[in-house]
């Protein structure tokens, strides 16, 4: 599926990346205290931090999209893929 260089590319730069990224954009509530989730409940912003990952495309590691939810059509879900 990925050509040799682009996974040795990958291991490379390891999940620091990421993390630095998400750190960057306010950190991500689900990594709590660890690396990339150090982030702040009283500043935290959920709208900022999914416009700055569509602002660097960043679906090869985290896609999101909001759809109705299926059991209730009055309602919308964030729904969060990391790969």
């Amino acid at each position: 599926m990925f050509s040799a260089s682009f996974i040795a590319l990958i291991e490379e730069r390891d999940i620091q990346v990421a993390t630095d990224l998400l750190e960057s954009l306010g950190g991500w509530p689900m990594l709590g205290n660890s690396s990339g989730g150090k982030w702040k409940e009283d500043t935290f912003d959920m709208s900022e931090l999914l416009i700055g990952l569509m602002f660097f495309y960043n679906s090869p590691l985290i896609d999101t999209w909001v759809s109705t939810d299926m059991k209730n059509s009055t309602v919308n879900t964030i729904y969060v893929r990391i790969f």
